[in-house]
């Protein structure tokens, strides 16, 4: 809220993905952003994924956004190519590891619980992933999209599985996903 945010010394954004314009999420996170940046008070964002956006005055505004922030975190190179095509600065950014690839396990039982439904043993090395159901903007064969999104991701993994002989885990990042 506008109460909280006067009283803070510095704006850290929640790590994610939402700085791209597939969803309606990003006006809302460049606005709190412009409130801070309004208010005097340092913004930091947490590791993004940011970009593609299509629109150039959504660039416009997140080009604006982006360089008055004190850092901006990103969570893969093709993030940080873009923010380099948009202008910013080289030092404004970095490169930081998604924050859920960084997750210790507190609770070991149900790591263990969970791992042993699936089959793998302790100790075990295995790669995860995620799959999200996508919302493909601009395109008119939404489930279409979804279908070869899955099919290609499949493709992917059937390939590093074959390369690396490790089981492959799928995550599930969000409710609504699986």
């Amino acid at each position: 809220s506008m109460r909280h945010m006067k009283s803070a010394d510095l704006v850290v954004s929640c790590a994610g993905g939402f700085l791209e314009d597939a969803y309606v999420s990003i006006y809302a996170a460049l606005t709190q952003f412009q409130v801070a940046h309004w208010l005097g008070i340092p913004v930091i964002i947490a590791p993004q994924s940011i970009g593609p956006i299509r629109s150039s005055l959504v660039r416009f505004w997140l080009r604006r956004i982006l360089n008055k922030c004190r850092h901006v975190f990103v969570r893969e190179e093709i993030s940080e190519q873009f923010l380099n095509e948009l202008g910013i600065p080289a030092e404004k950014y970095s490169y930081f590891p998604d924050l859920a690839l960084l997750y210790t396990f507190i609770n070991h039982t149900s790591f263990e619980q969970s791992r042993d439904q699936i089959g793998l043993s302790p100790g075990e090395k295995f790669l995860c992933t995620t799959c999200v159901a996508w919302a493909f903007p601009g395109f008119a064969d939404i489930q279409q999209m979804q279908s070869r999104y899955e099919e290609q991701l499949a493709h992917a993994l059937n390939k590093v599985q074959n390369q690396t002989g490790l089981p492959i885990v799928i995550l599930n990042q969000v409710a609504t996903d699986m």
